[in-house]
């Protein structure tokens, strides 16, 4: 099994797997039919936008315990009172921004929160569509 720190595969698998990841988005309905909605991904792993990710109510109706965000710029997400654990990574919305230094980071948030709780579930979300797909692409990985 690999770890975290492992470089990353080559360019040809990375490429395939985000488009097997894209086909398992596409096959999912949203979690909520209106308004604010995540995507399941994997067991416990869910994709959404900001508004969503904003959403105490809908956060909590889903059992986010865990919110991984990746934007050029830190939005306030939570209200004070929750105990929702957060990891922002701060990072431009470009074709040639550098995600593959933060996945050790990414993978170890969400690998630690899936191992502490089977009732744990994270949610990922940004404004750079690339970079969320390499975060779950090198989750599917470990948790496969």
């Amino acid at each position: 099994m690999r770890s975290p720190s492992d470089p990353p595969f080559e360019d040809q698998h990375f490429s395939q797997a985000k488009v097997d990841l894209i086909s398992k988005l596409l096959a999912r309905r949203p979690m909520f039919s209106a308004g604010h909605c995540a995507s399941q991904i994997l067991p416990r792993l869910y994709l959404s936008d900001l508004a969503t990710a904003s959403d105490y109510d809908t956060l909590a109706r889903i059992g986010i315990t865990h919110i991984v965000s990746i934007l050029d710029w830190e939005p306030e997400l939570l209200p004070p009172k929750s105990n929702i654990k957060r990891l922002h990574i701060h990072l431009a919305d470009r074709f040639d921004t550098d995600i593959l230094s933060h996945l050790p980071k990414t993978t170890e948030f969400i690998q630690n929160a899936l191992d502490e709780s089977k009732s744990n579930k994270v949610l990922v979300c940004g404004a750079n569509i690339r970079s969320v797909f390499d975060i779950l692409i090198q989750v599917d990985r470990f948790t496969a």
